[in-house]
Formats: structure tokens, sequence, C-alpha cells
């Protein structure tokens, strides 16, 4: 797997703190092509991501406070890629939204590299 694809595949990772209740869950968003020509990448890729998850929870979470994996299917696609970037953007607040939003132009412009 080349860089690029790692850079494409993990740039919507992102870390949204969602409290309800007084309770903090730390939500881990990532998009992998989980089907399409790049699926052999994304679906070892989200499985390590689960691995990390459930070792990480079975310990205790990060700082007493559990994971929780929102994982997409980008299908391989760039389209597909800055749709859910723009999704995550929308649902992320505070300083990470202005950094998305900056990652997000410069993907539509071509800036950041991507496999097709």
């Amino acid at each position: 797997m080349s860089l690029t694809q790692i850079v494409r595949g993990t740039m919507l990772a992102l870390v949204v703190m969602a409290g309800t209740s007084g309770a903090v869950e730390i939500k881990i968003g990532a998009a992998e092509a989980l089907t399409g020509n790049a699926s052999q990448y994304g679906v070892p890729i989200r499985k390590g991501f689960e691995l990390a998850l459930s070792e990480i929870n079975g310990s205790g979470g990060i700082n007493g406070e559990k994971l929780a994996l929102i994982f997409e299917d980008e299908q391989g696609k760039k389209e597909e890629a800055i749709k859910l970037q723009q999704k995550a953007i929308e649902l992320a607040e505070g300083p990470q939204q202005a950094n998305l939003k900056k990652v997000l132009e410069s993907y539509k412009k071509d800036e950041l590299p991507a496999a097709d």
C-alpha cells in the first residue's frame, strides 16, 4: 500500500467528543475502501481499527472513556471520500471543524495525492 492510499483513506480520521447526561464517548471516524478495487486495503485497515478499539476499551478506554468507531465505505472513489469528509466536517465541532475544512478544500483542489 502506498503513502498516497494511506493519506487518501485516513484523511477523514477525526476524534469528536460527544456528551450525553454527563457521560463522554470518544468517537473515532474513518473512511476506507470497503468495496471496490481498493477494498483489499480498506478491509484490513478497518479490522485493525476494530482490534485497537477492542483492546483500548477492554483496558478501560482513554481516561475511563470508551471509544466508538464510525467507519464509512468510500468505495475507493475520490468523490465518495470527499462526500464523507464533508459529512465528518458537519459532525465535528470546535477546532477540528476548521482544520477539516482546510483539508477538504485542499483535497478538492487536488493539492493532496489521491489514487483513482
